[in-house]
Formats: structure tokens, C-alpha cells, sequence
């Protein structure tokens, strides 16, 4: 079970740098000032962000790159079970070299598992001045925890809600939902004593685990002015003391006890109940708050369990697996654009076979549930997501990372699709690139600086290609550890000199992945012919094995 006392760091940041009213705060100052002062405490994004479940032992510490001071920075990593970096579990790594946008390390020794970690970075320029050690939004010492049983399998499915009601405020249906941009939530009415937040589940089911995100994200913002990141305003919203409850009748409440919780501040939490709990109403009861009114964003109930099997077409198909995630997404109702492509739809010329598509959402797909399918596709395609990965329970997609790693059956990701593929053995073996690559238009390939991607191993899926070519690229998040067992095919380098891994594939396998999407008809991709190459790869493949129809 994960837990969040925050008694211990609460005491330590009551002492964080303060500025009388009208002031600016040191830190933010310095963030302002930094080449006047030296180099200023890197700031968000970071990663893995406030309370993330990291999967591996050993994660990639992210951060955005410092500013001000004299070139070349170097940083200085501390990781502890304590947010005052004082135990004798401290690990630290100095002198990292600041790379393009964003740094990045991978942990040299691995931490200990179900352990709750802090961690903190500051910038040295080569004159030797340092930077402040780097917070959380809020002020507040970055942690998260290692539970590598977290992205193991798949073995919680979502419990559907009929209806939401609250004490008060408004958008309460805004909480079943995964709130991408931090634009839907439930804000309870001010001045208020206390709150709550029912969830109907029409008849008397089972909960075994529940997902919470709550307040302020605080790292993202659509205001051009200067963030002051340490201000704790950033946190406002989020619960402090709280518990959920159970009912069978919406009348009398009993708490759920080990999911009650007295100072946190946290932005994101999962519940794992000793027992799970059957009942009709699930309640959300909020004692007191940060700031003005408690704010929540996401909530979702979970059963253990396997989800159902899919009924297969009867002729040969490709399954799709899209990580579009969202509460209301249910099988049969997603149209994707590899769906699209299989079925020559959307400007897309349709493949020379005749294949069905069978369409799912990555919370409804596993491995158990593939192999009870009375017939089997002969190619699987991942799709992109447009969720921020912090803010989404990822230990739902552990039936798409374990197909990842186990699956003979020829399978193509694209964009999260691929980050998947890496995700599949640590969660944070992905990172933000620090830059967009947005690609609508041909003329976007100049205004937004796309470079082209560049192919650096021969493989049979480049047949009939340039090098090099371009494919439609959207995104902001990149590929930054290659896992054991998979090699980089294509990287791309912008005019920065930063490099992306762009196409990546296991060893001995028929899995690729690629940061761009030939899925999508744009008239400047060339990536097309990847995907028909790949399903010549497939169709031979399952006409070699004795599977194909026909």
C-alpha cells in the first residue's frame, strides 16, 4: 500500500525562503536574475513529478536546464528517504554535464523497492557559483515512490460510476475524467467547513484500489508572465485531511481507515484498500483544504480482476490498442487513425489485403485475455495518447507493457505507442524533450525547426526508403533509455544539435516503434511505406505459420 504521512516534509519546508508581502522570493529571483547571480535552481518540468510510482530500480532523474551563469553548468543530484537529505540512504551525483534543454541521469545504483523517495538537483557553473536546490511547484521537496510491483500486470479494472453528486461548488462530473490540460475538475463551494464528493455505482460492486488527483497541478500554465514556482499558491486546492467512505445506502457512513490521510499535500495518490469493500456509494470526505476550496480533478475506482474478452472477426484483422485514454472510452466506440489506415479511410490508400479491424482502449486489453481469443490478429498497432503521463494511472496499461515484452505477434507503437515500448520496463525511461515538434503543415517542418529523420541501421521495414525521410511528428515527450533487448533504428538532430530516437526495435523480434506517426495522411510524409512494409512482414509471417485466412 502506498501512503503519504506528510508530517516529515511539511516541517521541513515550513523553512523554505519566504519574502515579505510584495517581494519576490530568493529563488524566484534568482530564476530572473540568473545570469547576473550565477545559475538559477532548475525548475519544472521534471521527472518522475510530485508522488509518480516509478517501476524501476533504477529511474532517469529529468529536469529543464538551468539558466544564467558561466557555460559550461554541471549539476548535483541528491536522493534520500528523507526530505532532508540526511539518512544513510543519501545517494548523490555530481558533476552531470547539462545536455540540450533538459538533463537527464539514470541512477548508477538501484534504490530500494516500496521505498518513498526525495530528490533535488542544483546547477554549478564553471566558476564554481551554484544554484538553489531545486523544489517541487509549491516549494516543496520532489518525491516519489519505487514499487516495481506497480507495472508487473495487469490485475485492477475500472469500476464504472453512474452518477456523481457533491455537498456543493460545481463541474462535479469534471472528476471522471483524465483532465489533460488541467481544465475540468470539481471545485468545492468557499467557506466551507468540509466537502464531499459521492460516487453512485448503481448497485453494490466491489473496490479494491482508487485513483486520486487533486488541486493545482501546478507545473502547467497557459500565462506568458514570469511563474513564481516556489510560491505554495500552486498547491491550493489540493486536499489535506481527508478519507474515503462506503455506504450501501448513501445514509450512513463507514470510514475506509487506511485511506485516511492528515497533511498531505499531495497531487496524485492510489488507495489500496487491506480489504476491498463492497458497496453501492463511494464517498470522497474532505475535512480541510490548501488555499481557498479543495479542487479535484480525477477520480477512478478500480476491481481486481481481468478485463473481458473480446470477440475477434472471423477473417484476418490487425488489433488496435489506443492509448487515447479517458473514463468514458469503451470497446467499440474509439475509430483510430491505424484503424483508418487499415481500412483505407481518412486520405489513407488502403493496403493490398483485405483486413478487418478489432479496436480497444489499453485499459481493456490483456495478455490472458489475447490468449482466450478464438482467433488471433496477425499484427498489433499502439497508438499515441494525448495525456501527461504523471497524470494518469499507468499501472492500468500493464496489460500493453506485458504484451510489450512477451509478444511474438508483429507489432508496431507510434509516438506513446513507442514511449510504451520503453515504459514497458520503467516507467521514467521516457522524458520530456524539453521542445515540441509539431507538424499540421508542410510549412511546419521550417517554422518549428522538425529535422528529418535519419536512418542508422539497415533493416528490411526501411525497403524502398530515403534517407532521409520525413513523418509527421507530434509530440513533446521523447524516448530517452532504449531498454535491454531493443536498438535504435532512426534518430533525428535539430539545429540545436539536440537528438531524438525516432524509431527504435526489439532484437529478434517483429516489434518497432517510431516517435512519428505514419499513420496520419500528410502530404509531406514519406513514413507510409513503413507501415506497408511492415504488414507484408506480417501477412508473410502468418502465411509462413499456417494462420492466414483465405
Amino acid at each position: 500500500m502506498l501512503t503519504n504521512d506528510r508530517s516529515d516534509f511539511l516541517e521541513a519546508t515550513n523553512s523554505a525562503d519566504s519574502a515579505l508581502p510584495g517581494q519576490m522570493p530568493e529563488s524566484a529571483r534568482l530564476i530572473e536574475e540568473g545570469a547576473a547571480s550565477g545559475p538559477s535552481v532548475p525548475i519544472p518540468e521534471s521527472s518522475p513529478r510530485l508522488d509518480e510510482v516509478c517501476t524501476c530500480l533504477r529511474p532517469v532523474l529529468t529536469w529543464t536546464n538551468s539558466v544564467g551563469g558561466i557555460s559550461p553548468l554541471e549539476y548535483t543530484v541528491q536522493l534520500d528517504t528523507t526530505p532532508r537529505f540526511e539518512s544513510e540512504d543519501l545517494v548523490e551525483m555530481n558533476s552531470i554535464p547539462g545536455e540540450v534543454y533538459t538533463t537527464s541521469v539514470k541512477l548508477e545504483k538501484p534504490l530500494r523497492d516500496n521505498t518513498r523517495w526525495f530528490w533535488r538537483v542544483k546547477a554549478v557553473d564553471s566558476s564554481g557559483s551554484e544554484s538553489a536546490w531545486s523544489t517541487e511547484c509549491g516549494g516543496i521537496t520532489a518525491r516519489f515512490f519505487v514499487c516495481t510491483a506497480m507495472g508487473e500486470k495487469l490485475e485492477h479494472v475500472r469500476v464504472p460510476v453512474r452518477e456523481v453528486t457533491a455537498s456543493s461548488g460545481y463541474n462535479k462530473d469534471g472528476v471522471l475524467d483524465y483532465d489533460d490540460d488541467n481544465m475540468t475538475f470539481w471545485e468545492g463551494a468557499s467557506n466551507q467547513t468540509s466537502h464531499w464528493v459521492r460516487f453512485d455505482l448503481g448497485e453494490e460492486k466491489t473496490v479494491s484500489r482508487i485513483f486520486l488527483t487533486c488541486g493545482r497541478a501546478g507545473w502547467k500554465t497557459r500565462s506568458t508572465e514570469p511563474v513564481d514556482w516556489t510560491s505554495k499558491s500552486n498547491f491550493d486546492g489540493r486536499l489535506s485531511c481527508f478519507v474515503w467512505q462506503q455506504s450501501g445506502d448513501g445514509e450512513f457512513w463507514t470510514d475506509i481507515t487506511e485511506t485516511g490521510r492528515s497533511n498531505s499535500d499531495s497531487f496524485r495518490e492510489i488507495f489500496d484498500f487491506n480489504k476491498p469493500v463492497t458497496a453501492r456509494y463511494i464517498r470522497l470526505l474532505i475535512k480541510t483544504w490548501h488555499g481557498r476550496s479543495p479542487r479535484v480533478y480525477s477520480v477512478m475506482l478500480y476491481a481486481g480482476g481481468q478485463p473481458p474478452v473480446s470477440e475477434a472477426p472471423a477473417g484476418n484483422y490487425v488489433l488496435v490498442i489506443s492509448n487515447n485514454i479517458g473514463f468514458t472510452t469503451e470497446p467499440g466506440t474509439i475509430k483510430t487513425r491505424f484503424g483508418n489506415m487499415a481500412r483505407g479511410l481518412e486520405g489513407h490508400v488502403a493496403p493490398p489485403w483485405d483486413l478487418d479491424v478489432l479496436e480497444m482502449p489499453a485499459h481493456a486489453f490483456s495478455v490472458e485475455a489475447l490468449a482466450k481469443m478464438s482467433n488471433k490478429p496477425l499484427a498489433i498497432f499502439l497508438t499515441g495518447s494525448p495525456n501527461n503521463y504523471c497524470q494518469i494511472p499507468l499501472f492500468e496499461i500493464n496489460g500493453e507493457f506485458e504484451l510489450i515484452r512477451t509478444t511474438d505477434i508483429p507489432m508496431w507503437g507510434a509516438c506513446c505507442g513507442m514511449q510504451f515500448m520503453a515504459m514497458a520496463y520503467g516507467s521514467t525511461y521516457v522524458r520530456a524533450a524539453g521542445r515540441a515538434y509539431m507538424t499540421n503543415e508542410t510549412k511546419d517542418i521550417i517554422v518549428n525547426d522538425i529535422p528529418p529523420v535519419y536512418i542508422q541501421k539497415n533493416d528490411p521495414i526501411f525497403a524502398g526508403m530515403n534517407n532521409p525521410f520525413y513523418g509527421p511528428e507530434f509530440h513533446t515527450w521523447m524516448v530517452q533509455v532504449v531498454p535491454e533487448g531493443w536498438e535504435v533504428l532512426a534518430t533525428s538532430r535539430d539545429t540545436n544539435g539536440f537528438i531524438c530516437n525516432e524509431m527504435i526495435k526489439a532484437t529478434g523480434r517483429t516489434a518497432y516503434g517510431s516517435q512519428f506517426h505514419p499513420e496520419m495522411a500528410k502530404p509531406f510524409s514519406c513514413s507510409k511505406a513503413l507501415l506497408m512494409n511492415f504488414l507484408a512482414m506480417a501477412v508473410d509471417r502468418a502465411k509462413k505459420e499456417g494462420t492466414w485466412i483465405g
